[in-house]
């Protein structure tokens, strides 16, 4: 009853957000084309890396150390203060490197250095990003699912009508500013929840030790390698495409890239905001089993259903959400659905390693994803063409989901069936 409380209320959010996130693609499709979203792509896979890195890719952790010791409002300062420090220390390492690079990085990504100043801005915006992250993380860890959903669903709207205008006004360039400065509008929102809220109390900026510092950077490992792995992946796949079958080709596949991203928001956002806390608390194996399993059976049964609905519906929603030029999408669409059902039942389990921190864990899963998807890829696209990807990134989850469920079920047989026999502080390997 629970989850399915808070799916209704992240359902509501998410049903706003999605509504605005695709007005954004369709205005997108419709000004630049395939080609123009196979090129933003590139900008997108940085966004995402630079937003994952921000604040140190700490959030995680934060999440999980505040749900741990939830109680009073004074509780986990120590940690609060750490992911400040960090904040503050990475940020000014980001905006440096950025404002060095951006020329670089506009030439490798975009195959010219004319948009070099976007770049700088990223290095000023990511401060704001990085403030976002650790906010949201606070709520997160107060289990405030409408808080975060709110706060999610107004900076949504607000960065939608923001991009909009500016790729309606200067093209390819203004939907880079758009995309960029959209999410630095979060902060106003999350911050005014937090204050609302009295999240973070006077003498929260004291009190960290070093010990706090090693359990948040051990979360900035694992996120370096979850952004340095799959959206860099994304840039080859993309770049390997435009070679051999060109940018069209290219865009076609962003296409893909971005219905997926929509149509799991609300899958990944009950994982982030409800699963993930919950599984960070548990304090028994049989506690955590009883999660895990509850939210597998649920997400299995919602996930099936929709992507063969979407699968079915595919010509309809090509028209809606772009253009004619996008009508070969429909060819690719059964591998990618089903990679993502099975990416995102993978991901449940992938939540423990998170939320226990076994870092070597999560890094080999991580590694393991990005280098099958490129491996198969290369391997597939002079063999089939444009469904090669498709192909390997089905073939890449589904080996993921499987190997995923053969570890939890050995720390199941293990831990659970065993419990007698265990000790109560027992996670999984």
């Amino acid at each position: 009853m629970e989850l399915l409380r808070a799916s209704l209320v992240l359902g509501i959010s998410t049903a706003i957000r999605l509504g605005a996130n695709l007005a954004v693609v369709k205005v997108i499709a419709l000004v630049l084309g395939t080609e123009g979203l196979g090129q933003l792509g590139q900008f997108m896979s940085m966004i995402a890396l630079v937003s994952a890195l921000a604040g140190g890719g700490i959030a995680l952790g934060v999440t999980r150390h505040v749900a741990e010791q939830q109680g009073g409002r004074g509780t986990g300062t120590p940690h609060l203060h750490a992911a400040a420090v960090i904040w503050l220390a990475t940020g000014l390492l980001f905006a440096a490197l950025l404002a060095i690079g951006a020329g670089p990085l506009s030439t490798w990504l975009l195959g010219t250095a004319a948009y070099a100043p976007v770049f700088w801005g990223m290095a000023a915006c990511q401060f704001a990003i990085g403030a976002t992250n650790l906010l949201s993380a606070v709520i997160n860890g107060r289990q405030d699912v409408r808080g975060l959903a709110a706060a999610q669903t107004l900076s949504a709207i607000a960065g939608a009508a923001l991009t909009t205008g500016l790729v309606a006004w200067a093209g390819l360039a203004g939907a880079m500013w758009g995309l960029l400065l959209g999410p630095s509008l979060a902060v106003l929102f999350v911050a005014a929840r937090v204050r609302r809220k009295g999240y973070l109390q006077r003498g929260w900026l004291q009190g960290a030790q070093p010990r706090h510092y090693r359990d948040l950077l051990r979360y900035t490992g694992m996120v370096v390698v979850a952004v340095c792995t799959m959206p860099l992946a994304q840039v080859l796949l993309r770049t390997w495409q435009a070679d051999a079958l060109g940018w069209h080709q290219a865009g076609i596949w962003q296409g893909l890239v971005k219905l997926s991203d929509a149509w799991l928001q609300l899958g990944m956002l009950v994982l982030v905001s409800w699963y993930y806390p919950r599984v960070s608390q548990a304090a028994t194996p049989q506690a955590l089993h009883a999660h895990v399993r509850s939210t597998f059976l649920a997400f299995a049964a919602l996930l099936v259903p929709a992507a063969l609905a979407i699968w079915l519906l595919r010509d309809l929603v090509i028209r809606l959400l772009f253009t004619e030029d996008f009508r070969a999408m429909g060819d690719l669409m059964a591998a990618q659905l089903a990679g993502d059902v099975l990416r995102t039942l993978g991901s449940i389990l992938g939540y423990i390693a998170l939320a226990k921190a076994r870092t070597r864990l999560y890094v080999g899963a991580e590694v393991f994803n990005a280098g099958t998807v490129l491996l198969l890829s290369h391997l597939l696209i002079p063999v089939l063409g444009p469904q090669g990807v498709p192909v390997a990134y089905f073939a890449t989850f589904a080996l993921y989901c499987a190997i995923g469920l053969a570890i939890y079920g050995r720390w199941h047989r293990r831990h659970v069936q065993g419990a007698a026999e265990q000790l109560p502080q027992s996670t999984p390997p």
